[in-house]
This record gives structure tokens, C-alpha cells and sequence, in this order.
């Protein structure tokens, strides 16, 4: 079977088999399992953050599997990663329903790292760099809203599975969605398009303005460690660990901020869904905008739509909180776009795997503090006016740092012929 008919222009079908992996994988783990939060609470008797020390596991370890992720992919290729990620998430989602204390949930969480991984970003900018020359941007940008669209989804699935089930009955039910999934990914999931004679979508059309790092003239001979050891490299990895302990502080309480706000578990299951859709429409809009207006300019509209947001839900009541929601999600979901956007454009090259696991590792890092220190400090306070405050400063550090970028970026731009790019299966 040849299943490459449109040529090149078969990258567009990767996008989309992209973007339903992602909403599925993401939107069970991302938001589906958050919503059986108060149920777990419940069940086993133990506090916030006791439960969310779960995601900051989790997102540590993905941190760690992903710059794994990173090195092996360059040499095994991805698809057979994410096939055993989906295995491994259906694994994770039939043992929920048999957990007796708060450890055995740390443990699946771990195991869930990797099916997080497995299907991140890491993966995703390996395979765009091998199907796109052009448009890099808009794919990312597309297939990252996947997530989001996921995030819309699950909550009100998971509800509805609620009112029929036990929790843990309603886990082992959904564990059959990811085998259900790599079914899909078998018939439309192909290797590059050098392995069925067509370019890359793009290729021999526009030439895309390729960047150097701004700080050293680095060729095609430079190190890991050339890279890492870059000015910024380290602004760009403290915009990211400050955005993504935001992201990951407010994205994983929102359903219990909705609780305590009044409303029921249903409205609340909508209020995250508004949350994931608005990012939905910020995650396209990032990739998109990035592509025509440049990445720099976006990420620092995004951030401060992210920060308009979060000070709206930390000291803001009533009616407001609907405006600061949807500031929220359009901020969050285009800065986590635009992010990743950044670094494919500033570790392009022959570590891009490495490097991108690297980025992803810090932020997992990151959202997993700003997921379990917020549920700690709420423990304390009683209430997220402070760590969703904590959260908001961070925002703002991260808007410092990006704007030194975007200056450094400006001042020395030079031109890099391209990479080549390897292949795998």
C-alpha cells in the first residue's frame, strides 16, 4: 500500500494523526483523571497535596523520560515510542481502579510519565522537522492543540462516566481508548516522505530564514554542550520553568478552584473545558501568528494575556473570574506553542532531540512544583489567592527574560545554511 497519494502534501495528514494522538493521550492524562480528583480525596482520605505530589512525580519523571525520549528517538525513530506509550498509558488507567493508598498512586504516575512522554512535544518536533521545510510553526502549532481539544473533551466525558459508574469502574472503562487509538495511528502514521520519494513539504518552493544562536557563530561541528552553555539558553529555559510552573499550577487545580467557588461538579467539569478550549484557540493562533509575524513578538503577547489571567483568578471574584478564564487559556495555550516554536528555531540542528528533551525536562520539572506547591500552599492558606499570586510574579519574571531575548535576537542575527536532518523509523 502507498499511502503517500498527495506526496508531500501528506505532512498535513501527519498533522492530523498528530493531533488526535495528542487529544486523546493528553486530554485522558492532562484533564481526564484531574476530574476524579474529588472523588479520589474522598475515597482514600487524604489531602490536596498529598494527591497532587502525584503530578509533580509525574512530571518530573516525564521530564527525565523525555530527554531519554530525545536520545533514543534519533536512533529508533518515534513511532515505535508512542506505540509503547499508549500500551504503557492503558496499563496506567486499568491498575487506577485497583489503588488502596496514596503510593500506589505515585507509582502508576511515574509509569504515566513515560506515556506522557512518549507523546510530547519531543516526539512531535522530530517528526514535523522530517515531514515540514516550511510552515513548521503552523503544524506545531496545530498539532499542539490537540491537547487542548482533548482537555475540552475528557472533563465532560469523565463526568458523564461518573453519574454511570464508580471512579474506579469508570478508569477501566476508559483504558481502552489508547489501544482503541494505536489501531489508528498504524493505518496513517508513516515514516519520513524521503522513504516514499517525495520531499518535505516545502522543500525546493521558499527557503526558510534559518537562525544562528545569537551569542556564537555555532556550525554544524558544535557540541550538546556549546548549545546548553549559551546566554540564551538559559534566559530561554527560565521563560520556560516560570511559564510552566504557572501553566501547570493553574491548569491542575481549575477544577477544584470551580469547587470551592460554588460551583457543582458538572459546571465546574465545563468551566476546565472553557479553559482547554480558549488554550485550544491560543495554541493555533500561537502556531499560525509565529509563522507570519515572527515567534518572539507572540510569545510576549501570550504572556501577558497569561498574566491579565492569572491576576483575574487570584484576586478576582463573581462574574470576573469568566474573563480572567479565557485570558487564561488563550495566554497559556499560546505560550506553550510559541515556547516550543522558540526552541525548534534556537536548537535546530543535529541535537534538536537532545535539546528539546533537555527544555521538556525543565518544564516538566517546573509544572510539577507549580502543581503540588500550590496544592501545599492551599493546604496552609485555605484558599489559591496566594499561590495563584506566587503564580502570576512568575509570569512576570518569564516576561523579563523573554524580552532580553527578543532584544538579543535583533541586535544579532545571523544567517546558518541548513541541517540535515536524520530518519528512522
Amino acid at each position: 500500500m502507498r499511502p503517500l497519494l498527495l506526496g508531500s502534501r501528506y505532512a498535513w495528514i501527519v498533522v492530523a494523526t498528530l493531533t488526535f494522538l495528542l487529544a486523546i493521550s493528553h486530554g485522558l492524562i492532562t484533564s481526564g483523571i484531574s476530574v476524579f480528583d474529588a472523588e479520589i480525596l474522598k475515597d482514600l482520605g487524604i489531602g490536596r497535596g498529598d494527591l497532587k505530589f502525584r503530578d509533580f512525580l509525574q512530571l518530573f519523571a516525564a521530564g527525565i523520560w523525555a530527554l531519554l525520549i530525545g536520545y533514543t528517538a534519533e536512533r529508533i525513530g518515534p513511532r515505535t515510542i508512542i506505540y509503547v506509550g499508549l500500551v504503557v498509558l492503558a496499563g496506567v488507567l486499568l491498575g487506577y481502579g485497583y489503588v488502596t493508598n496514596v503510593y500506589q498512586i505515585y507509582g502508576l504516575h511515574l509509569l504515566l510519565a513515560f506515556a506522557y512522554s512518549s507523546c510530547h512535544v519531543v516526539i512531535v518536533i522530530l517528526i514535523i522537522t522530517r515531514w515540514f521545510y516550511t510552515r513548521k510553526s503552523a503544524a506545531l502549532g496545530i498539532i499542539l492543540a490537540g491537547e487542548s481539544l482533548g482537555g475540552t473533551v475528557f472533563p465532560q466525558i469523565v463526568v458523564r462516566l461518573l453519574e454511570q459508574y464508580d471512579w474506579r469502574t469508570a478508569m477501566q472503562v476508559l483504558s481502552a481508548v489508547p489501544l482503541l487509538l494505536s489501531l489508528v495511528l498504524l493505518l496513517l502514521l508513516r515514516r519520513t516522505p524521503e522513504d516514499h520519494g517525495h520531499p518535505r513539504f516545502g522543500e525546493g518552493e521558499v527557503r526558510p530564514p534559518e537562525k544562528r544562536m545569537p551569542d556564537a557563530a555555532l556550525g554544524p561541528d558544535a557540541r550538546f554542550r556549546d548549545y546548553l552553555l549559551q546566554p540564551t539558553t538559559f534566559l530561554l529555559l527560565l521563560a520556560a520553568v516560570c511559564l510552566f510552573y504557572a501553566g501547570g499550577g493553574f491548569v491542575a487545580h481549575a477544577f477544584l478552584y470551580f469547587r470551592d467557588s460554588g460551583l457543582p461538579a458538572s459546571a465546574a467539569a465545563t468551566s476546565l473545558s472553557l479553559i482547554f478550549i480558549t488554550a485550544f484557540a491560543g495554541k493555533l493562533g500561537g502556531g499560525l501568528l509565529a509563522d507570519r509575524l515572527g515567534p518572539h513578538s507572540c510569545w510576549l503577547v501570550f504572556q501577558g494575556l497569561l498574566l491579565a489571567g492569572a491576576l483575574v483568578l487570584a484576586l478576582g471574584s463573581g462574574p470576573i473570574i469568566w474573563a480572567g478564564i479565557v485570558l487564561l487559556g488563550l495566554g497559556w495555550g499560546g505560550c506553550y506553542t510559541v515556547t516550543q516554536s522558540i526552541i525548534t528555531e534556537l536548537f535546530a540542528g543535529p541535537w534538536l532531540g537532545r535539546l528539546s528533551g533537555m527544555s521538556v525536562l525543565m518544564e516538566g520539572c517546573a509544572a510539577g512544583l507549580g502543581v503540588w506547591l500550590t496544592g501545599v500552599l492551599y493546604d496552609q492558606a485555605g484558599s489559591y489567592a496566594g499561590p495563584f499570586t506566587f503564580s502570576a510574579a512568575l509570569v512576570v519574571v518569564s516576561i523579563a527574560a523573554s524580552t532580553i531575548i527578543a532584544r538579543r535576537r535583533r541586535n544579532a542575527v545571523r544567517t546558518r545554511p541548513a541541517e540535515p536532518v536524520a530518519h528512522g523509523a
